[in-house]
């Protein structure tokens, strides 16, 4: 990847906007915190306000399903990067997430993340 500025997930307090505006002005923009209920809208939102890239912070151990139930979602608007915090995904998840042409990465501070395949880390 070729990006170099990254937003941070920044919870409840990320906006599209924000998020579009990062992308827009060559960073990576984020959204953090999203539920089954909004999803789908702010990410398609993101999709409309930038060409630039994006992705969608995926905290796991918020999600006790595997793989997490917004993921879905979020690959079907359209989310081109998928972000995880706090766990590592599955095999099943990574293969949803590669199945979608998406990409992924991991906010972690072991190297297991690059032997789970990461495209980036935070």
């Amino acid at each position: 990847m070729r990006v170099s500025l990254f937003q941070a997930g920044f919870g409840t307090v990320t906006t599209v906007a924000l998020a579009a505006a990062v992308s827009n002005a060559g960073g990576m923009g984020s959204l953090g915190s999203l539920n089954v209920r909004n999803a789908k809208e702010r990410v398609s939102a993101l999709r409309a306000a930038t060409k630039g890239p994006f992705f969608v912070n995926i905290v796991l151990q918020h999600y006790p399903t595997d793989p997490p139930d917004i993921l879905p979602i979020c690959l079907e608007a359209g989310a081109p990067i998928i972000q995880f915090s706090w766990g590592i995904p599955s095999k099943q998840t990574v293969a949803m997430i590669r199945a979608a042409n998406a990409r992924f990465g991991l906010q972690v501070g072991a190297r297991a993340a690059l032997d789970a395949g990461a495209d980036f880390l935070i």
